[in-house]
C-alpha cells in the first residue's frame, strides 16, 4: 500500500518513525509528513533553501517530507501561527504528489489530522484520524481554555467533524473509546493502538555507550547516591511542581542520600529552578533536553524512574506518555504518580503507584524504594521490561495496525472489534 501519515511533531525518533520505517520494511511505500521545527526545544533541525517550503528525504526505508514552519516560543499566538502554516503547506504539497492508498492524519493539534482529511478527500481514498490527546478537552481541563470560549466550541466543531468523516479511529489511550463514543460514534469505530519502544534501538543505545559528557560526570559524583529520574517536558501537565515539593521534604527530613534529577525543557522550567533556588534545595538537579540516543544511557544509571502529571479529569481514559516505555525498557523500577483508567506500575508489577499533586506520598514512594532491597527493586524493573517487550514493542504494534490499515483500505469502512478495558487483542 501507497500510506500517507500526517503528524506535525514527529521531528525526532518517535512513535511515527518507528511505525513508518516497519511498515517500509514490510514491502509498503510510506511518505511522513512532519514540520522540521522541534517543539519544546524551539530550533528547526533542518536549513531551507531561499524560497524552499518542503524537503524531501528517505529515511530508514521511507520518504520524509519536512515542512518548514516559522518559529515560536511557548504556546502563545506564534504557535497557533505554526500550526496553520503547516496544515496549509501539507495540504499544497500533498495535493502535487500522486495518489496514495490511505492517509492517516494524526493530533495533538486537530489541524493536522484535518490536513489528512482533505488530503484523503482530495485523492478519494480513506482517511483514519489517530487521536494521541483528546483535544480540546486535555486544554479545557489544564486550564488552557475556558469550557465555554469561542475557541474551545469551534475546536470541539473540527474535533466532532473529524471523528465523523474517518473511516477508522486510532487512538493511544486505553479507554479513549468512551469518550468518543459518548459524542455518539461507534464504539466498533474505535481501536487502542498505544504508543511504544524500539527495544533493539535501546539496547544498542545503550551497549554502544552513548553518553552525554556532563551528565556521565553527574553519574560519577553521585555514584553513592540514589537517582530517581524524570525525563521529559516541564509543562504544567507533567506536575513537576509535585516534585519540587517533595523534594524540600525530603531536604527537611535529612535524606542526604536521594538526589532528583530532572531532563527536559518546558515553559515551566525557569520557575521550577527559581523556586528551588529560593527553598535552597541541594537535592534536586536539572538538567536541558538532550538528544534520544542518550536517554537510554541515564535511565539505566538511576535508581527509580519518575513518571508525574498533573491530576486531570481527562486523564480517565488512560495515558500513553512516550518516556513511561522507555523507563520500563530500563530495567528500573517506577513511581507513577497519575490517577487513570490504566495504572501500568500495578498492571506491570514494576513500582510504586501513587495520587498525583500528592508532594508527601510522593517523598514517602521515593524513600520506600530508597530502602526497598536492591534484589527487590531490580525485580520490579525485569517486570515491566517484560511487560513492555510484550505490549509495547513496536513490531507487535505495527502488525496490528498493518491489518487495520489492510481491512480499511480494502473496505473503505471498518467494523473494527475494540477490546474493553484497553486489553490488547
Amino acid at each position: 500500500m501507497k500510506i500517507w501519515v500526517i503528524n506535525h511533531h514527529a521531528a525526532g525518533p518517535g512513535r511515527h518513525s518507528n511505525i513508518c520505517r516497519l511498515l517500509a520494511l514490510k514491502g509498503h511505500d510510506v511518505v511522513l509528513f512532519a514540520s522540521s521545527f522541534q517543539h519544546n526545544q524551539y530550533k528547526d533541525s533542518k536549513k531551507y533553501d531561499k524560497g524552499e517550503s518542503i524537503r524531501i528525504e528517505i529515511e530508514d526505508g521511507y520518504k520524509r517530507v519536512w515542512v518548514k514552519t516559522p518559529p515560536y516560543q511557548g504556546n502563545g499566538i506564534r504557535r497557533i501561527i505554526n500550526q496553520l502554516s503547516f496544515t496549509w503547506s501539507t495540504i499544497l504539497s500533498g495535493r502535487r504528489m500522486n495518489r496514495p492508498d490511505i492517509v492517516i492524519g494524526s493530533s495533538v493539534h486537530l489541524f493536522a489530522a484535518w490536513a489528512g482529511y482533505r488530503l484523503a478527500k482530495k485523492h478519494k481514498v480513506p482517511f483514519i484520524f489517530e487521536v494521541r490527546d483528546l483535544w480540546p478537552q486535555t486544554l479545557v481541563d489544564i486550564g488552557a481554555l475556558k469550557d465555554k470560549s469561542v475557541v474551545t466550541v469551534l475546536f470541539r466543531k473540527l474535533e466532532n467533524f473529524l471523528y465523523n468523516k474517518a473511516d477508522k479511529i486510532i487512538s493511544v489511550l486505553p479507554s479513549a473509546v468512551d469518550y468518543i463514543s459518548a459524542l455518539g460514534i461507534p464504539k466498533d469505530k474505535v481501536i487502542y493502538i498505544p504508543n511504544g519502544i524500539n527495544i533493539e534501538w535501546f539496547d544498542n543505545c545503550v551497549q554502544s555507550g552513548e553518553k552525554h559528557q556532563d551528565l556521565e560526570e553527574f553519574f560519577a559524583l553521585n555514584e553513592d547516591k540514589h537517582i530517581f529520574t524524570y525525563t521529559g517536558a516541564h509543562g504544567i501537565a507533567n506536575g513537576l511542581q509535585t516534585v519540587i515539593d517533595a523534594a524540600y521534604m525530603l531536604q527537611q527530613q535529612g535524606e542526604e542520600s536521594i538526589k532528583i534529577l530532572l531532563v527536559g525543557e518546558g515553559p515551566q522550567k525557569e520557575l521550577l529552578y527559581r523556586q528551588c533556588r529560593v527553598l535552597g534545595l541541594n537535592n534536586i538537579v536539572f538538567y536541558p533536553a538532550v538528544p534520544k540516543d542518550f536517554v537510554p544511557f541515564i535511565l539505566v544509571n538511576s535508581t527509580v524512574t519518575l513518571a508525574t502529571v498533573k491530576r486531570s479529569p481527562v486523564h480517565m481514559y488512560g495515558l500513553s506518555m512516550n518516556k513511561l516505555f522507555d523507563y520500563m525498557a530500563s530495567q528500573k523500577p517506577m513511581i507513577f504518580a497519575a490517577s487513570t483508567s490504566f495504572d501500568f506500575a500495578r498492571e506491570a508489577k514494576c513500582g510504586i503507584s501513587i495520587e498525583p499533586d500528592n508532594p508527601a506520598q510522593l517523598a514517602e514512594a521515593i524513600v520506600k524504594l530508597k530502602n526497598t532491597d536492591r534484589e527487590k527493586r531490580e525485580k520490579m524493573g525485569r517486570n515491566g521490561r517484560v511487560f513492555v517487550e510484550k505490549h509495547h514493542e513496536f513490531t507487535v504494534l505495527v502488525d496490528r495496525l498493518e491489518r487495520e490499515l489492510k481491512d480499511v483500505a480494502a473496505r473503505g469502512k471498518t467494523q473494527t472489534i475494540y477490546a474493553p478495558g484497553g486489553k490488547m487483542v
